[in-house]
């Protein structure tokens, strides 16, 4: 999702985004008027409506009933259900979503004009006024989403029919790029009255959820009264399955039409089957083995040194992953615009190891910690296995847990964890990683899985988000990247592909860098 602006940021943010098939630098600036355009902008025209019907197998679960503050807010997207003010298009540049211009009217206020013509699935009117609830109800969850959140954002109000105005509890130069989150999709005010969100007829997207039978699907109906042009297909299902080599079945007998996250070895077969296409596309995503920085003995540089050194990461991109990804430089990608100038990928080093293991006091086989991983990235339990290996060559037993990833992630938000596996989007919560520092790596960030707490980087990231030069920023993010991969903060392993497939006989599909959007207006099904 992604937009402009009017006000004062002159400079051009550019963000790098990585497209299907190609490595493309996009230049979003975020502040100003946006053309209305859809969400998959350059793509071709939608058409003509049919009675055909997709089914789209997906490895993401409902977890938080479709609480929007959660990854559940993700799912409503791409499946074209819900729709955010602004958008981060499939080239990777910030657009017009909802709301058709934005701009900067003092230090803390931005006011967001919003389009017209757009109902709810509902029937009920989309305005400023279900924007201001929607946002608020956001804004008030238990546990805020890392994009929108009271430590970012003071109040969401309607200034009149078509016009919000968003408070920041500080100047902020990015909050276009926050409202371009999937937690920020926008409900009919009917979807917040209970305990729980009820997305059935509540998005403006181009498909309606009528029904759902969790956890194992939701059905979906053409829109026809879609406000950004005809709607192609006459509806589809969203089945969701966690394991992946059922997903590889499911496309090979033609009963999904599209599936993400397959495992790497299924790429051979489904690269022979004439009737898929087989999609590797590139992320700004780092797959990494989290640390926790505040947990005994992790708590010791020397120690997470240790398990930095002992680890092969060209062997796991190369042997273990059969060369499908990239060993990593750091948190970012070599392409991004902010990475490190000559970065290099982890050097194993066992000698090193053992040496730092022995400073810290560690004896040669005495320590044991727990490394979890989860199937939804069917690589991850793989490679938890081959990182157990290279840990017990310098004396460390890993046992490892596999486990879906909503049994894991209260324990490890709470600190009650020693290593995990996970796949993270440096870019998933804004088009900007400042998104992705302040909340995994300041010391209260809403994902601060590491636990990791320095006044000094919370004070850098704090300054970042006012300043409106965008290579004044990204040299922070560089130092940045330099110091986590340095001190072991966690361990950055390889920079993944996506890998799906889809049908010969689904037109008009793309691949997301962002896992955004999947199901749009303009994808159809060939006779």
């Amino acid at each position: 999702m992604i937009e402009r602006h009017r006000g004062s940021l002159a400079a051009v943010v550019v963000v790098a985004m990585l497209a299907m098939a190609c490595n493309a630098a996009a230049s979003p600036s975020p502040t100003g008027t946006a053309a209305s355009s859809p969400a998959g902008s350059g793509e071709p025209s939608a058409p003509t409506a049919s009675d055909k019907r997709v089914v789209w197998a997906t490895y993401e679960t409902v977890d938080s009933a479709f609480a929007t503050e959660t990854d559940d807010a993700y799912i409503l997207t791409q499946a074209g259900i819900g729709e955010m003010l602004t958008e981060n298009n499939f080239d990777g540049e910030l657009q017009a979503g909802l709301a058709t211009e934005w701009e900067r009217t003092g230090d803390l206020t931005w006011d967001f004009t919003l389009q017209e013509g757009v109902t709810f699935h509902d029937g009920t009117p989309f305005n400023a006024e279900a924007v201001a609830n929607a946002l608020t109800h956001l804004l008030e969850a238990e546990a805020p989403a890392r994009s929108f959140n009271p430590n970012t954002f003071a109040s969401v109000e309607a200034s009149g029919e078509s016009v919000v105005t968003i408070t920041t509890v500080s100047p902020n130069a990015l909050v276009p790029f926050y409202l371009a989150s999937p937690n920020t999709l926008i409900l009919a005010p009917k979807a917040y009255e209970s305990d729980t969100i009820d997305p059935i007829q509540a998005g403006t997207g181009p498909f309606v959820m009528t029904s759902m039978n969790l956890p194992q699907s939701i059905t979906l109906e053409r829109n026809e009264t879609y406000w950004d042009g005809q709607v192609a297909l006459a509806g589809g299902e969203v089945r969701f399955i966690p394991d992946g080599g059922t997903r590889v079945t499911l496309l090979q007998t033609g009963e999904a039409h599209a599936a993400n996250s397959l495992p790497i070895a299924a790429i051979p077969t489904l690269e022979t089957d004439s009737n898929l296409t087989v999609i590797r596309g590139a992320q700004p995503r780092t797959n990494t083995l989290y640390l926790n920085n505040q947990k005994a003995p992790l708590d010791d540089v020397r120690v997470r040194q240790a398990i930095q050194a002992a680890i092969d990461t060209d062997a796991l991109a190369n042997v273990v992953l059969e060369g499908a990804v990239e060993p990593a430089i750091g948190p970012f990608a070599p392409t991004a615009a902010w990475a490190p100038a000559g970065a290099q990928p982890i050097a194993r080093d066992l000698d090193k190891a053992r040496s730092l293991l022995a400073d810290a006091g560690i004896a040669e086989g005495s320590l044991t910690l727990g490394i979890w991983a989860y199937p939804g990235r069917p690589e991850l339990p793989d490679v938890a296995v081959a990182i157990q290996g290279m840990l017990a060559e310098v004396g460390i037993t890993a046992e490892v847990r596999v486990a879906d990833y909503a049994a894991l992630e209260p324990d490890v938000l709470a600190g009650n964890f020693d290593m995990m596996l996970l796949s993270r989007s440096y870019l998933t919560d804004i088009n900007d990683p400042a998104g992705y520092l302040r909340s995994d790596y300041t010391c209260e960030g809403s994902y601060n899985l590491t636990h990791f707490c320095d006044e000094e980087v919370d004070a850098q990231l704090e300054e970042v988000i006012v300043n409106e030069d965008p290579s004044a920023r990204y040299a922070v993010y560089t130092e940045l990247a330099e110091k986590f991969h340095e001190e072991a903060i966690d361990v950055f392993l390889y920079h993944p592909q996506a890998i799906g497939a889809n049908s010969v006989k689904l037109q008009n599909y793309q691949f997301h860098p962002m896992e955004h959007f999947v199901l749009t207006a303009q994808l159809s099904l060939a006779d």
